[in-house]
């Protein structure tokens, strides 16, 4: 193993690992004074360690601050299922306790719906 960064500060040593971990690349932490490995991690003086082999890659990762991959690039935000507009949602009585419920597009797509306040379950006949 082969030392690539020293840190005076153990959170910003273990977010460094764990930036390396997640692209891939084994990385340990080593007490400084000691110079041997710690299970619990001394908070003074920390070497980050990788394997020779990808010690390149390790330091352009920490200099970037991201992983070296096509995969790390920015991809446009999934919109959720259940966000769509209050116009198209289906708003249901409870026929037992009269309790109502506004239905995502899926409840409103299934044949039933049980409601939850008195375990009621009813046909679903549509938008109101």
């Amino acid at each position: 193993m082969k030392t690539i960064r020293r840190y005076g500060n153990i959170g910003e040593a273990g977010y460094a690992k764990s930036l390396l971990e997640a692209a891939g690349i084994e990385a340990s932490l080593a007490d400084e004074n000691a110079g041997t490995l710690l299970p619990g991690l001394a908070p003074w003086g920390m070497r980050l360690q990788v394997e020779e082999s990808d010690e390149e890659r390790a330091v352009q990762i920490l200099d970037q601050g991201v992983p070296d991959s096509d995969d790390a690039a920015p991809q446009e935000p999934v919109p959720m299922e259940h966000e769509v507009p209050p116009s198209v949602r289906a708003v249901l009585t409870c026929p037992n306790c009269g309790t109502e419920w506004e239905l995502t597009p899926q409840e409103a797509a299934a044949e039933t719906f049980t409601c939850e306040d008195c375990k009621t379950t009813f046909p679903v006949t549509g938008e109101s």
